[in-house]
């Protein structure tokens, strides 16, 4: 058993460290989709198990916000908390998402420097009780995310990140619920091969700190699928 490093979101807590146990996983591992995966059967196959402590954060969870205001160009940092975009669309019966965040911001975590980001495109599907996950994510990055808009409420951003991604991305608040995203934004996947990450069929929202576009489609909050 060995301790991991967490990362905690600003202003939360956890009440210890996460742990994660290696091990061997014995008994009869049997899959056959030829569709995705093939088909392979195991008797034993090497293993981990994290445990992650339950964090704790002040209540409100994340805010909404609409457009307004003069524009006001930067790279990731509207105010005092970083910003972020999120973009996802059902795909072959999963959800294919895109996340991109600052994860140091200057003073708003209390450092100097400049802006962090980090780009990560995702394919998530359940099927026949069998969950599968694949990523594909660029190095953290000092730029290939620029953001406009007033302080604390962005209403534009481009996203343009390194290799492995291709092509560009720009978000834009058309109302108070409604937004574009286009562009030539794509990534290699594994299982899904060169995926394009724009275009009508995703939603998107741009965030600062914990304020976000009111533009998410009924039921659906930052990349999980909805009930309708």
């Amino acid at each position: 058993m060995r301790k991991l490093d967490d990362e905690v979101e600003p202003g939360c807590t956890v009440p210890r460290e996460t742990l994660s146990q290696k091990g061997t996983f014995r008994g009869l591992i049997e899959i056959r989709d030829p569709k995705d995966f093939g088909a392979f059967d195991l008797r034993e196959t090497p293993g981990s198990i994290i445990d992650f402590p339950a964090e704790t954060c002040p209540a409100g969870g994340h805010a909404k916000h609409g457009g307004g205001g003069d524009e006001e160009a930067n790279l990731g940092t509207t105010g005092t908390e970083p910003d972020s975009l999120y973009a996802s669309r059902k795909l072959f019966g999963g959800q294919l998402s895109l996340d991109v965040s600052v994860i140091e911001a200057g003073g708003a975590l209390g450092r100097k420097g400049a802006p962090k980001f980090t780009f990560v495109a995702d394919f998530s599907k359940l099927r026949h009780g069998l969950s599968t996950f694949a990523s594909a994510s660029a190095p953290l990055a000092t730029k290939g995310f620029a953001v406009g808009g007033p302080t604390g409420a962005p209403t534009e951003a481009t996203v343009e990140p390194p290799a492995p991604f291709h092509g560009s991305a720009t978000f834009k608040l058309e109302s108070s619920t409604e937004a574009s995203w286009s562009g030539d934004l794509s990534v290699e996947i594994p299982t899904l091969g060169d995926v394009r990450l724009t275009g009508p069929p995703f939603w998107s929202t741009l965030c600062a700190g914990t304020a976000c576009t009111e533009t998410l489609p009924p039921g659906v909050r930052f990349g999980l699928l909805g009930s309708d």
